[in-house]
């Protein structure tokens, strides 16, 4: 009884070991796709931090091994490496792996883009977009070629037995099918509506070969309407391109115009020349002559205190001055004195100031004409006084 009971617990033992070694595996291991994305999803309950997964792809094509952390893994890089993968069928096997220890694989199920193979899961890729312009000869529908339009199908390794064909439909059926090859850039197709009906279109394609073997389907479109033609766009950009070309050329305008005038320096009055005055007196006018009597009164004796001869030479003297008197007086009327003979006066002058000898006075009366018709404007006459000495004097009124 005791042997039982021991060889009991030792296989308990050993079944609780073996449990404690076996490391779960994902679960809901999932294939999805989005236009050329395709992704592989799984579930995992008892996360560690030393957890990863390794994903196997299993492919019509061959297989691809990678270990990744994260609880997804990107297929789209396998896939649309060449024709021959993206026209296969994939699936995919996702294992635990845990310090070494390994769970069960989980698998997925199929995928593909190919419509003629058997997969659970089918992808459609997106129809570029698509133009549509009616003109004198009828409507037409353009667009570009898928294999210039999607960078995956442009850079995958292909065959030169591939193409795109299309057709065109609305609502009365099928309007007409077209073929684009991989030379063609942008795909086009001709056609007519019918009468009385919308002029509206939808499209739909696939990927073929010229074996017929494999097909990859391109979704329906949209209802696509007829819109204004590319030469009308290029009319309207053209006329909207010179409309401001002109609104700036006249805005330059302006703003040079307002800049010259803020940066113009304000003008001022130049100044007065004035010519090298002449050293010369002015001739004056005759008739803005005034006169200036000179009346020589002879002084007596007792009032000066001097003897007969002083009294002489003091006539003397003043009679020199007279003589002097009047031959600048006769420079004055022919306006030729010059600078040298106003100097003589001078010096004239101050010597008879230094004459120590003043015997004679001298009465200068100014007589003006009581009848002024102006300042400049008068008569003038020299009037008769007799005996006494006249000198004529001009004078500045």
């Amino acid at each position: 009884m005791r042997r039982l009971h021991g060889a009991f617990t030792a296989q308990l033992l050993l079944v609780c070991a073996v449990s404690a070694a076996i490391v779960p595996s994902p679960t809901n291991v999932t294939l999805s796709c989005q236009n050329l994305k395709t992704t592989v999803r799984w579930e995992y309950s008892e996360q560690q931090p030393q957890t990863s997964f390794k994903v196997l792809i299993i492919s019509s094509e061959g297989r691809h091994e990678s270990e990744t952390t994260d609880h997804q893994y990107d297929l789209s890089p396998f896939i649309w490496e060449s024709e021959r993968r993206y026209e296969g069928f994939h699936s995919v096997n996702v294992t635990a792996i845990q310090g070494g220890r390994k769970s069960t694989p989980a698998n997925s199920q199929s995928l593909s883009f190919n419509e003629l193979k058997q997969a659970h899961v089918r992808c459609e890729l997106d129809f570029p977009p698509v133009s549509l312009t009616e003109g004198d000869s009828g409507a037409t529908v353009t667009f570009q070629n898928p294999f210039y339009f999607y960078e995956e199908l442009k850079t995958a390794t292909k065959t030169n037995n591939v193409f795109f064909s299309f057709t065109v439909s609305n609502s009365t059926g099928d309007l007409g099918t077209a073929d684009c090859g991989l030379k063609d850039k942008i795909c086009r197709y001709d056609f007519s509506f019918p009468e009385g009906v919308d002029e509206c279109v939808l499209l739909d394609g696939q990927l073929n070969d010229r074996n017929g073997v494999n097909s990859v389907k391109f979704r329906k479109t949209s209802p696509v309407c007829i819109t204004e033609s590319a030469e009308a766009h290029t009319v309207t950009l053209v006329i909207l391109l010179c409309v401001f070309i002109i609104i700036t050329i006249l805005a330059a305008i302006v703003i040079c115009k307002v800049r010259a005038y803020l940066n113009e320096k304000p003008s001022y009055l130049k100044p007065l020349a004035f010519k090298p005055c002449d050293k010369r007196l002015f001739k004056p006018d005759p008739e803005n002559i005034s006169l200036l009597v000179v009346k020589h009164k002879p002084c007596s004796s007792e009032d000066e205190g001097g003897t007969p001869e002083d009294h002489q030479g003091a006539a003397a003297a003043a009679g020199a001055r007279s003589n002097g008197s009047d031959q600048q007086t006769a420079g004055y009327g022919k306006g030729d004195l010059l600078e040298d003979s106003s100097q003589e006066l001078d010096t004239t002058d101050e010597d008879s100031a230094d004459d120590s000898v003043k015997t004679e006075c001298v009465v200068m009366e100014e007589e003006e004409e009581e009848d002024r018709v102006g300042e400049y404007d008068r008569a003038h006459h020299i009037p008769d006084t007799g005996d006494e000495d006249v000198t004529s004097v001009y004078t500045q009124r």
